[in-house]
């Protein structure tokens, strides 16, 4: 998820360009469906929760990825994961959640 942040900053600063004329390239994140309770892939945004891209409405939570359970899951808040080392664990496993992670299918 960090990466993402700073990779968006950098773009927003002007930084990773020299022409002027090049087009903006959209940064993609993975989130996750509070509605459905499914992974999604769609633009990156800076508030939250996002636009869910088919349905237009506020439901997406960025997302961390459990490699024990292979699954996407809702990431806790910013100043959650600094304050509570056990936000960063899966809700389910108490696996260790990562920002990197398998895109999720299409029909996940």
């Amino acid at each position: 998820m960090s990466r993402i942040v700073c990779l968006l900053l950098l773009m927003l600063s002007g930084c990773g360009g020299d022409s002027v004329a090049e087009s903006p390239v959209a940064v993609q994140q993975v989130y996750f469906d509070v509605q459905s309770k499914r992974a999604v892939v769609a633009e990156a945004s800076t508030e939250t929760p996002a636009v869910h891209p088919e349905t237009g409405r506020r439901t997406l939570m960025p997302a961390l990825y459990c490699t024990q359970c292979a699954a996407w899951r809702a990431a806790p808040p910013l100043q959650e994961l600094q304050r509570n080392p056990q936000a960063r664990l899966c809700p389910k496993c108490k696996g260790p959640l990562a920002a990197d992670g398998p895109l999720p299918a299409t029909g996940e």
